[in-house]
């Protein structure tokens, strides 16, 4: 049998269904195929407002793109796309732009883009535009012609006549076509008497591609960059690039999401003003003219497409012909649209063999899994997501792209509604703006600890920072092993490996699709990946599943927080019993949720709420501090804790009320609180101190007896004690979902959080007199509720923690490991009254 040297494996924790057999694509073979530099470096997308400010207004700009290449030159990037730079009014921040020719002054001038582009050739960096043809600016030249029926420029533009009129005399639009950014597709012109399309928005005049001259015109701005030295263009939304010239009406859509309205794009299908056929006509010429180029001087230049279009028969047509090239590889967008919260092994492998089973013979796979329109990685999908896919689409054959900010795991940052900028939230209003905006996933970028977190100097940026900058930063990961930035480092090296650029790919759903895997080796060198979405942890026989595997492997890399420890990378492990952590298993803190928090800031005050720590009464405190009376919460009209985050809400601060806060936090012993948790919301079903157990029961008890009853003489219909703690070691942390018996240190974060003040239950009749105190709030708060020290607390614990098992109060520990070692709690006290078995 022919073997395989030893193999560096990536490992990483991570969902759960049924076994699939994967596909096997063969290794290369000599004469080895010359790889172009999109076939095998990664394309990073730079988001130039939010890169970096080399002046000081808070925006990035070119100076401050070409001030960080070394970090490109670090993380060992083949190329850079930069999304739109030319002038531009920004109503869609460079998507609409009034001159295809010329750099915005916010972001430079031409001068800046020669300097940038030859740092870029001295690095070996190539460069990529984003190019726009579907639209320009209504501040451009052409259209202000347009309007005005100057010719060669009349018909532009896409113009129609009034459907008819009011009674008021408002003219009626064509049809019923609804923009990407919600509200009509058509504005009326009262000079020109006519209404014009936009697909986007208003200032996003739609060009007439049923006008020849119009591709001509965009051909020569095409040509223009290529003069400048250019590498390649990304052609963005180019399925809107024509319409059917019938102008029907579209039709709703009949598996539109929950909530669509019909002012929404959403609420429709589109497909008299979509992926109509003569796109790929225009797209082809586009290609031709960059293949020409290419001929002449030899470099070779690429052009990928942005086309969001479910059915990959369908897609892959953008892909061309070998008589009639167009794109060498349009965006895969799996990885965003098709992949959702829930996924599992088997769902990534059935999309990963479709792409390749459909592809044509000879094509550039793409892979990426963020972008500027969409939530980052680990809004999406939590951040112990973001090493295994980052190996993912940077390991599989293919083209793969990093949107700025995944190698460090950034995450969105809460923007609200006076800070929205992108027109699609502007456009949906301040009651639904959070479904459309597509300003958290555009911050700046976090460089370091610094102000504006190293990307400005300026007090103001032009979006917020996430609050979290200080501690997940480039500068904060860089040189850290486990780090997502040096994890990502490791993947890009193997990229350059032999395996990678023409090894096999065998992929797998083992253990039941709760893993994902593959192998890419070639002459008998190479790298397995084992990935696990599941809830549990996994043992993978990968000798069995792969071929001609060894019987030993070296770790290559694995995931931030991977589990289990022992599993370190360098150390040779079995490949016949690998073991793989539940995606969910918690190696460290998660970042600050300072959303859960509630913050007073006329008093300076952020309090993140423990239940069954306190929290009865700091909550009546906070509303105390909103304005409300004693007499008003002694007769509330709801629950106190749905009033006080009705009344504080759940948004996330900005950064200085985070920063001129006193933070407190009050913790219990971590069993006290479990028994407390049980006692008042699960043992009774009907009558609870707070708003009634029932509520409990159906949410959780009920589920609870069904799960986990073992004993049918039982008759209670609550959860017994050892039933709930059952449940409690079953269930992942992250899917507990009630505050009650969460960990303090996952909702609360102490180790990310700087607390000002950490006080004990315990203590709680001490400490709450030196809590008020220390705020400055002793003329306004009093001491109102004393700690009930229980007389027969051991009566108590004996009764409960008797009911376990010694294994099971160990477990139990485990489970709450960091609450008790951060807060100085033992446990032996619990464990002496457990039962051996």
């Amino acid at each position: 049998m022919r073997q395989v040297r030893l193999l560096p494996v990536l490992i990483f924790s991570l969902q759960i269904v049924f076994f699939t057999n994967g596909m096997k694509i063969p290794q290369k073979q000599d004469p080895l195929p010359e790889l172009k530099w999109w076939d095998s470096g990664i394309i990073y997308q730079v988001y130039p407002r939010s890169h970096q400010d080399s002046n000081g207004d808070g925006i990035g700009d070119l100076a401050g793109i070409q001030s960080r290449l070394d970090h490109f030159v670090e993380l060992g990037i083949q190329a850079v796309w930069i999304s739109p730079i030319y002038q531009s009014p920004m109503a869609d921040f460079g998507y609409d732009i009034s001159n295809f020719t010329d750099i915005a002054p916010v972001f430079g001038t031409l001068d800046d883009f020669r300097n940038l582009s030859d740092a870029m050739k001295e690095r070996n960096i190539k460069l990529v535009m984003d190019f726009v043809p579907n639209h320009s600016s209504d501040e451009h030249v052409w259209f202000n012609r347009s309007v005005n029926r100057i010719e060669p420029y009349t018909d532009y533009y896409v113009w129609k006549d009034a459907k008819g009129f009011e009674i008021d005399g408002t003219p009626i639009p064509p049809n019923n076509w609804v923009s990407v950014f919600g509200g009509s597709m058509w504005t009326w012109n009262d000079i020109r008497q006519q209404f014009y399309l936009h697909q986007f928005v208003a200032k996003q005049p739609d060009l007439n591609y049923e006008n020849p001259k119009v591709l001509t015109e965009i051909l020569a701005a095409i040509k223009f960059w290529l003069d400048m030295g250019v590498d390649g263009f990304r052609v963005d939304a180019v399925p809107h690039m024509f319409e059917d010239q019938r102008y029907l009406d579209e039709p709703a859509d009949p598996n539109a999401p929950e909530g669509s309205l019909p002012d929404e794009y959403r609420y429709y299908l589109h497909p008299y003003t979509y992926n109509l056929p003569k796109v790929l006509d225009a797209l082809a010429e586009i290609r031709q003219l960059i293949d020409i180029y290419t001929a002449f001087d030899g470099k070779d230049r690429c052009m990928m497409v942005e086309a969001t279009i479910p059915n990959l028969d369908d897609l892959f047509l953008y892909y061309g012909t070998e008589s009639r090239p167009i794109a060498h590889f349009p965006f895969n967008f799996e990885f965003i649209n098709r992949i959702k919260p829930g996924f599992n092994g088997t769902d990534i492998l059935s999309m990963v063999d479709e792409w390749f089973q459909k592809m044509p013979p000879g094509a550039t796979a793409n892979w990426l899994v963020g972008n500027h329109d969409n939530h980052r990685v680990s809004k999406r999908f939590g951040d112990y997501i973001v090493d295994p896919l980052n190996m993912l689409i940077h390991l599989l054959p293919g083209s793969s792209v990093t949107y700025y900010g995944e190698e460090i795991g950034m995450q969105d940052t809460w923007i609200s509604w006076v800070d929205t900028v992108d027109p699609a939230g502007c456009n949906a209003g301040e009651d639904r703006y959070e479904l459309f905006s597509r300003d958290p996933e555009r911050t700046p970028m976090q460089w370091d600890a610094t102000k504006s977190a190293g990307f400005s100097t300026a007090d103001r940026t032009w979006l917020p920072i996430h609050y979290n900058y200080t501690i997940l930063n480039v500068a904060a990961q860089s040189g850290s092993d486990e780090s997502h930035l040096e994890i990502y480092k490791k993947v890009e090296l193997l990229r350059r490996s032999n395996a990678f650029k023409f090894g096999s790919l065998e992929t797998k759903a083992p253990n039941d699709g709760a893993v994902f895997a593959f192998s890419r080796i070639y002459n008998s060198t190479g790298f397995i990946m084992l990935a696990n979405f599941g809830d549990a942890q996994e043992t993978v026989n990968a000798s069995l599943e792969f071929e001609d595997i060894p019987a030993i492997a070296r770790v290559y890399t694995r995931s931030q927080g991977f589990v289990p420890e022992g599993t370190f990378v360098g150390s040779s492990i079995n490949t016949n019993e690998i073991v793989i952590g539940a995606r969910h298993r918690l190696k460290e803190p998660p970042t600050p949720l300072f959303s859960y928090y509630f913050w007073n800031k006329e008093h300076h005050l952020g309090w993140c709420p423990v239940y069954k720590a306190g929290s009865t009464s700091w909550l009546w405190n906070m509303m105390i501090l909103a304005g409300f009376s004693e007499k008003q919460l002694e007769n509330p009209p709801k629950q106190l804790s749905s009033l006080a985050r009705e009344t504080y809400g759940d948004a996330e601060p900005d950064v200085k009320t985070v920063e001129n806060a006193v933070k407190l936090l009050i913790v219990r012993h971590p069993f006290d609180r479990l028994v407390s948790a049980y006692r008042d919301k699960l043992s009774n079903s009907s009558v609870g101190h707070e708003h009634g157990t029932h509520h409990f029961y159906l949410k959780y008890g009920k589920k609870i007896v069904q799960k986990f009853r073992t004993d049918p003489t039982i008759s209670q219909i609550e959860p017994t004690w050892p039933e709930f703690v059952r449940y409690l070691l079953s269930t992942d942390l992250l899917q507990y979902s009630d505050d009650h018996w969460l960990p303090a240190y996952y909702s609360c974060t102490p180790c990310l959080t700087q607390y000002d003040i950490i006080a004990k239950l315990e203590t709680y009749n001490r400490d709450q007199g030196y809590i008020i105190y220390r705020l400055g709030l002793d003329k306004v708060l009093k001491p109102r509720w004393a700690h009930k020290l229980q007389t027969d607390r051991t009566q108590l614990v004996s009764s409960y923690f008797g009911q376990l098992t010694k294994t099971e109060i160990s477990e139990l520990y485990q489970k709450y490991w960091f609450d008790f070692t951060l807060f100085g709690y033992d446990y032996k006290e619990f464990l002496i009254y457990g039962k051996e078995t």
